[in-house]
């Protein structure tokens, strides 16, 4: 039986989209689906799936034409009749290779494609909405605050005016009023702190804290509140804690849960401020008020979510106080987490971050080395030695300790500069704590302190306790 190639008219019929794909190739067509298969791949991207189809679509053709001249001169019992045969199977097979594997994986590719466009598109937009936003709230808190604090205090100066005094109902209407801008106060230098640390105007200066003395002081600062209420107000946080925070920040993140937390509670109930058990990293308040209801908790902590209730004595609130405490932990690289039962009360987790301090001692005698991380034991500090200045500067471009111990005369590589002038005139480095080495009786003005040689086992401990904080 003689085989012959297929006429282009015959390969047009059984494949239509490829014989207009060949037409439409050389023709202007914006449609990928009409343009057949070179506009299917007009396409400036070079995703691989493209570049085979187009490969597919050019071996097709390329097949076609080569069989066509092959079929105009061979008979069944010439040698490249196999060859003939061979290129009709391929010329079958490739349409189908396309439309069912390449065809169908383009189109995926393209709808990923236009769906990630469509999301970064709605992202950057939500983007610009929020800074601009912000942007505008500060504004407008800044543009109200001052001249609001200006009437409060002219109010106040109204109320003590002795020589035109008011009578006792104008003196509490007078205190209402300015108790009233004292909230507003507030709640506007909330919305300033809030979108202060949104533009990342507002950075944490992180140090090891005394978690006791920051809650006796965060408590003190509520205890009146609490004995007008008759709430027992307890600091149960054991000495010795150190957490790693800016303390001004995790002190106004404390105070507000204390403030809350009393603000809740009723005669005779208790607010306690702890350590729970295997976190010492975390400071909880624990409160037995009235609890929160399950259906507020997961707002609790957003911005334009208003959950603000009133207290047990109708004490009212801004609802600010909670989401500015939880982008303060937030900006900690902490957390803030809540959980609470109606009627049985409510505690607060206030997690900083959990780091041992770090020490980096720089010494070039051996010996010396081994004393100082020896007597470094006993502050659980993860240590880093090393004996040059070279080695030291690399070390500070991967970390940052939280002190530095070096010899007094310790130089830089190249420059031969007293490494403690260098570090301490560099804008990076230069609020890191440094304890210089030196020979007895000689001083290094950049250092935070001087150790003597021959003082070092008396003066260390307490040197390293008073810049560490520990």
């Amino acid at each position: 039986m003689e085989i012959t190639a297929p006429s282009i008219e015959t390969i047009a019929s059984a494949t239509p989209f490829f014989a207009a794909g060949i037409k439409a190739g050389y023709t202007e067509n914006t449609d990928k689906e009409k343009a057949g298969v070179l506009g299917q791949f007009n396409s400036s991207a070079p995703h691989p799936l493209r570049i085979l189809g187009k490969i597919i679509t050019l071996i097709f053709i390329t097949e076609t034409i080569i069989m066509m001249f092959l079929a105009s001169f061979t008979t069944p019992d010439t040698p490249f009749m196999w060859l003939a045969d061979a290129l009709i199977l391929t010329v079958i097979i490739t349409p189908a290779i396309y439309f069912m594997v390449i065809r169908p994986l383009l189109r995926h590719m393209e709808e990923r494609e236009r769906l990630e466009d469509a999301s970064r598109r709605a992202r950057e937009q939500a983007e610009s909405a929020s800074k601009l936003k912000d942007k505008f709230v500060s504004l407008v808190s800044h543009d109200l605050r001052t001249p609001l604090a200006s009437i409060i205090g002219l109010l106040r100066i109204l109320n003590a005016d002795s020589v035109h005094p008011l009578n006792e109902d104008q003196k509490a209407l007078l205190e209402h009023v300015t108790r009233a801008g004292d909230d507003l106060v507030n709640m506007i230098d909330k919305l300033l702190d809030i979108g202060k640390l949104q533009a990342g105007m507002i950075q944490p200066h992180f140090k090891f804290t005394d978690a006791r003395e920051l809650a006796i002081k965060c408590v003190a600062q509520v205890s009146h509140l609490a004995m007008a209420k008759g709430v027992n107000l307890r600091n149960d946080v054991p000495e010795g804690i150190k957490v790693y925070a800016d303390p001004d920040l995790l002190g106004e993140v404390m105070n507000n849960i204390l403030l809350n937390a009393v603000k809740f509670s009723g005669s005779g109930e208790n607010v306690t401020a702890y350590i729970p058990e295997g976190r010492p990293n975390v400071i909880a308040v624990r409160d037995t008020g009235v609890g929160i209801p399950e259906d507020i908790l997961p707002r609790l902590f957003k911005h334009y979510d208003k959950t603000s209730t009133l207290g047990t004595e109708g004490e009212e609130g801004s609802g600010l106080g909670l989401p500015l405490c939880y982008d303060i932990m937030a900006a900690h690289n902490g957390a803030l987490t809540v959980k609470s039962q109606v009627g049985k009360g409510t505690e607060f987790f206030i997690r900083t971050p959990s780091i041992r301090p770090l020490i980096l001692v720089v010494e070039p005698d051996a010996k010396s080395r081994m004393t100082l991380s020896s007597l470094l034991k006993e502050f659980n500090a993860d240590i880093i030695e090393t004996e040059s200045g070279e080695e030291a500067l690399a070390i500070l471009e991967e970390t940052r300790p939280h002190l530095i111990i070096m010899d007094a005369n310790t130089r830089t590589p190249r420059s031969n500069e007293n490494l403690i002038q260098k570090l301490k005139s560099a804008k990076e480095t230069m609020d890191l704590p440094i304890i210089a080495i030196t020979a007895d009786g000689e001083t290094t003005k950049e250092a935070d302190l001087n150790l003597s040689k021959e003082k070092a086992r008396e003066e260390f401990v307490p040197m390293v306790q008073k810049l560490l904080n520990i």
